[in-house]
């Protein structure tokens, strides 16, 4: 729209406009205000150019969460996230450019997908009808097509006994691995040795394989590891909202528990406004809570932008963010720079806070030796026998931050807690965004407050809950909810149970939302004991546990299993070997000695097994719960049976509950 456009819509004089925006251009803003519409405006060929941004408030409503989407297979959700993004890079691409040029152009980038001129122009047909009927367009990109067959040289089978081979010893060869293989397929071809090397290498660059592979290596380090340009960059961004940049990076401060938290964060590329969260560690949980912190501060973003991060590549992220009709865009792996104001935000924090910071440990092992080296060497040793006598003293501090090569010599005094960091980053955050910054020559509170854009909201902050999320299905018992192992109740399950129910929570574990099958809002189901605790802590350790249990399993079974190969391989061997009588010999009195020892072995086991009852009376049980319901029955609660319930309460009171309901029955 033009000045005389406007003038006509708003019935006013050209003049009056002119004046208005000669007046908002003195002022350095980019956007005008007539009565209640709001008009941002460019100059194109001297003349202003106008386009309309009112204010848009999201009137999304609990009712729209889709069963179709949250009912779907993972794979299902990605292959329609990468329709999406296919029809935005189409709508995106230079006006000179074809529909055959550009699938010519994308096919490599969107290999999973059946590129045609038919499928290109049916997902856009979808995408704009969805559009222009305020939809989700992912809910009606979803498929049911499957996964095409990649041609190989080996089998399935192979390749499974390759993986059981490094399982077996971490530390074999690849040499070794054909050997075996050669042995093994003695009737099958076999793939070559360039080929066994490449699967050895992939097989140990796959994210799903590092954590039995570094188990197998040293399962305690796999336990304490695993348990996770030239111009302006700003030049484009005309107003608040426009873009944020999202990332994540360690704390270079150890707390008083011992752990070095993760920051997640987000910059308003436009105002250099910032929010945060800190947490134990990253992930999709955590984005989900920065990004509906930082909603609530500022407002719906139009875009972001964002690495190659697992949490950010997340189905549930994506799908958050085109309900909100946020555009999502990625750098490259490992192009830092192209994510400076973020990546800018977190070195001044760390050179301006942190480093001031009772318990500052530098960025990396090279900063720990530098920050160790500036004290002589009798003030290394006595830094030493200090942190050595916390050690033996129980410190609770010293244990979990071990006094490793990397950390001899760093005298941390009185770290502070994990509270404390988070009250000095808060005042820390505020001065931040209110002194001056040279790249805008302003403080971000007053390059915010000057954008006449208004922002976009959403008229009902509950359902935050919902989109920054997760959701689950299920049925009340008599004894309410259960969702991972927490129990969730309200006073009217009494006349639902039986009933299923969706059930949405956010980070608080102390707290769910409920609904009925058609999305209708039911209750806010609570369990005051967990209240205030991290939903993201929580699930990160049972998840933890059951994948520990389920990988040590795996290597247990592998390893009892394991055959004889070398005594197999080298019997192969035997037609080119002179053999010696002597050895056969001694092999005779060697199995004479052996079977001996056997004989004794056995002997001493039955007498074992005919033991079934202890000396204080109790028979051997194959678990403590058993043991429990045993003192039950017998009435036999002694020191012993005390110093279990102790160390194992939750196991002691599911025991406890179940003899008291079957003395009732």
């Amino acid at each position: 729209m033009n000045i005389r456009e406007i003038a006509d819509v708003l019935e006013v004089s050209e003049q009056w406009i002119r004046r208005t925006i000669k007046k908002a251009v003195s002022d350095n803003n980019k956007s005008v205000i007539f009565g209640d519409r709001s008009f941002s405006f460019t100059m194109i060929d001297d003349e202003y150019d106008f386009i309309e941004t009112s204010p848009k408030v999201e009137k999304l409503q609990e009712t729209d969460t889709s069963k179709a989407w949250l009912l779907a297979s993972d794979e299902k959700q990605r292959e329609a996230i990468l329709k999406q993004r296919l029809v935005r890079d189409y709508n995106n691409r230079p006006s000179s450019e074809g529909w055959k040029a550009f699938l010519k152009r994308v096919d490599r980038k969107y290999a999973k997908l059946k590129l045609n001129k038919t499928n290109l122009f049916r997902w856009n047909k979808i995408v704009r009808d969805c559009r222009a009927k305020d939809l989700v367009p992912l809910e009606y990109l979803l498929d049911s097509r499957g996964k095409g067959v990649s041609n190989r040289s080996y089998t399935d089978e192979q390749y499974k006994y390759m993986e059981n081979l490094i399982l077996e010893n971490p530390d074999i060869q690849t040499v070794h691995i054909e050997q075996y293989m050669q042995m093994h397929f003695e009737n099958t071809k076999i793939p070559s040795y360039a080929t066994i090397v490449r699967m050895v290498s992939k097989w140990k660059r796959d994210p799903d394989n590092l954590f039995i592979y570094t188990l197998a290596n040293n399962p305690s380090s796999a336990v304490s590891k695993h348990r996770p340009a030239p111009g302006r960059a700003d030049s484009e961004i005309m107003h608040t909202n426009a873009l944020w940049e999202l990332d994540g990076t360690p704390c270079d401060v150890i707390c008083s528990d011992g752990i070095r938290y993760a920051i997640s964060a987000a910059i308003d590329v436009y105002s250099r406004r910032v929010v945060w969260v800190i947490e134990p560690s990253s992930s999709s949980v955590t984005l989900g809570r920065m990004l509906k912190k930082a909603i609530e501060k500022f407002g719906i973003p139009e875009r972001v932008l964002c690495d190659q991060g697992k949490e950010y590549k997340s189905k549930h992220f994506a799908y958050t963010c085109d309900r909100l009709n946020i555009q999502q865009d990625f750098t490259p792996p490992f192009s830092g720079y192209l994510k400076p104001h973020i990546e800018r935000f977190f070195g001044t924090l760390t050179r301006d806070l942190f480093t001031r910071i009772n318990g500052f440990i530098g960025h990396n092992t090279a900063d720990r030796e530098r920050l160790a080296n500036r004290q002589t060497f009798s003030a290394k040793k006595e830094s030493i026998k200090k942190w050595n006598d916390r050690f033996k003293s129980g410190d609770d501090f010293a244990k979990n931050f071990a006094n490793k090569k990397e950390n001899l010599g760093i005298d941390i005094e009185l770290p502070i807690s994990i509270e404390e960091l988070k009250m000095i980053m808060e005042k820390w955050t505020t001065h931040y965004e209110n002194r001056k910054h040279s790249s805008i020559d302003m403080t971000p509170m007053e390059k915010w407050n000057s954008c006449g854009v208004p922002r976009n909201t959403i008229s009902d902050p509950n359902v935050l809950n919902i989109l920054v999320g997760s959701s689950i299905s299920k049925k009340i018992t008599k004894k309410g909810i259960t969702i991972d192992k927490i129990q969730y109740f309200n006073d009217i399950f009494y006349d639902m149970v039986g009933e299923w129910m969706w059930c949405l929570s956010d980070d608080d574990l102390g707290v769910i939302y409920v609904y009925d099958l058609n999305m209708s809002f039911v209750c806010k189901a609570e369990n005051y004991a967990e209240m205030g605790r991290s939903r993201n802590e929580h699930i990160a350790s049972l998840k933890f546990d059951r994948k520990q249990i389920k990988a040590q399993k795996r290597l247990d079974d592998i390893r009892a299993n394991k055959p004889e190969r070398i005594e197999k391989f080298l019997d192969t061997k035997n037609e080119t070997i002179v053999q010696d009588e002597t050895i056969d010999i001694a092999i005779e009195k060697q199995n004479e000695v052996i079977n001996k020892i056997k004989e004794s072995i056995d002997t001493k086991k039955e007498t074992k097994d005919d033991a079934e009852v202890l000396v204080n009376g109790r028979p051997i049980f194959n678990n403590l719960h058993d043991r429990f319901m045993w003192d039950f029955e017998h009435d036999t609660f002694d020191e012993s049976t005390q110093k279990l319930a102790q160390k194992k309460p939750r196991l002691y009171e599911m025991a406890k509950e179940e003899w008291e309901e079957r003395k009732l029955a």
